[in-house]
Parts: structure tokens; C-alpha cells; sequence
């Protein structure tokens, strides 16, 4: 643990206190606003995913705790800024934190689904997931909401879920392009551009296209991909339905 947090006890809830000087918390302000909600202020603490930077001592960190947390604060102001040099600008709600202030109100948190499904609903499906994570880290990232809660592997490797991250996570010059087939290391580690679940299919071919959840966009990605000559990858559904 950082030098600047300590746990205590209080009562039945164990708390990660913030001991040091200063400590600075941002979290982008459309968490407060856009549907699924994934940040809300509840009296004088907030209540978060705590996937977010932060500052203290002077010095930038990242917290990839991908669960519901809650943090006390004392001052808020909003900021128009980049946080990280290679990472785009977003308006940020900075909450600031004093000495004895809740860092985590309570690491005592819930072992069971519900909290994977919260990730999974709110940040994976729906496609909330900002791009302050650096790619190398994701992986890592969805493996910590299985960890944390004990939930385990789902019954499936992990090479499962690095095919599923792989086809989320698109190029953001052209979302009809995995990101993992551009990605340099750390010169392009925010490059990437997050595609929602149930528009997967209409990334592969034309067919997946038509049968996708979105008749609509699916009908006229299909069209789009005919003029465009995109190159079509052949599903199992379609090769049982072809043979």
C-alpha cells in the first residue's frame, strides 16, 4: 500500500484512509450525467467505479479497482483538461481530498456476481469504459473484477477473454478495425475506441451485419461494406448454414 493510505476499523467497516498531505481524485464529469449513471454524489462522499487518476504528493497514480467504491471529499470544482500527455481532452469533476478523509470508505466489499455484473452491464457493455486505461492494462483490469469479487474464471481460459477484449476494443480512426492490429506499446496506448457489444457483428462480415441486434445500422453497415469491398470473416454460423 502507497505510504500516503492507511486501513482502520470503524465498527464492522474497514477504511482506507488518506494520510498524506493532498490527494486530488478525477473522475470526468459525464459519469454524473450519461445513462448507465456510473457516478453519483451521496452527501459529502461519492459513489464510483473506482477505475480513475488520481494525484497526491504531487505525483499522478491510477487506481484500477474495478468494483463500486465510495470516497469522502471536501472541495469539487470542474476542469477542461488532459490528464496524461498521450490522452484526450475531457471536462473532469476534481474532487480534493484532506488527511483522514476516506480514500475507500470500505474495502469490505460484496464476493458475489452482482459486482462482475455491474462491471460487465455498466462499463463493458455498455461500452463506458474511458480510454484512460492504457491497453496494455486491460486484460489485467477484467481479470481484477473476477479476482477481487472470488468469482474465479468463469469456467474459461483467459485466452476467452483476451478474444472478447480483443474485438471490443476498436481503432479509433476506423472502428471496423480491431485496435489490437495497430497497437505500438506505450506510443499509442490511448488510441483505441471502445465498441458496444451489440455492435460487434456488424464488424466482421455482411451477413453478421444483417443478423445483428440493430436491423437498421446493420442493414446499412452491410451496404456500406459492399462499395467498400471490406473484406468479410466468415463465421461458424455461416459456414454450417453454407455447408
Amino acid at each position: 500500500m502507497f505510504s500516503f493510505l492507511k486501513n482502520e476499523i470503524f465498527g464492522l467497516r474497514t477504511q482506507t484512509t488518506f494520510v498524506g498531505n493532498n490527494c486530488k481524485i478525477y473522475l470526468p464529469s459525464s459519469l454524473f450525467t450519461e445513462s448507465p449513471q456510473i457516478a453519483d454524489i451521496v452527501g459529502d462522499k461519492i459513489k464510483t467505479i473506482g477505475i480513475f487518476w488520481f494525484q497526491a504528493e504531487e505525483k499522478w497514480y491510477q487506481l484500477q479497482l474495478p468494483i463500486d467504491i465510495m470516497f469522502q471529499f471536501r472541495e469539487k470544482e470542474e476542469k477542461i483538461m488532459k490528464l496524461r500527455p498521450k490522452m484526450k481532452t475531457d471536462k473532469y469533476s476534481i474532487f480534493s481530498l484532506k488527511r483522514g478523509d476516506a480514500f475507500i470508505w470500505d474495502v469490505n466489499n460484496k464476493k458475489d456476481i452482482s459486482q462482475v455484473q455491474c462491471f460487465f452491464s455498466k462499463l463493458l457493455e455498455g461500452a463506458k469504459m474511458r480510454e484512460s486505461i492504457p491497453y496494455s492494462d486491460l486484460l489485467q483490469v477484467f481479470l481484477n473484477a473476477l479476482k477481487i469479487t472470488e468469482i474465479g474464471s468463469l469456467g474459461v481460459s483467459s485466452l476467452s477473454f483476451e478474444f472478447f477484449l480483443s474485438r471490443l476494443y476498436r481503432n479509433k480512426k476506423n472502428i471496423s478495425e480491431d485496435f489490437r492490429m495497430f497497437y505500438k506499446g506505450k506510443e499509442n496506448d490511448f488510441d483505441y475506441k471502445m465498441g458496444r457489444i451489440t455492435s460487434l457483428t456488424r464488424f466482421s462480415s455482411v451477413f453478421t451485419s444483417l443478423i445483428g441486434e440493430d436491423i437498421q445500422s446493420g442493414l446499412t453497415n452491410a451496404i456500406l461494406r459492399t462499395r467498400e469491398k471490406k473484406k468479410d470473416f466468415e463465421s461458424p454460423i455461416e459456414k454450417i448454414i453454407k455447408y
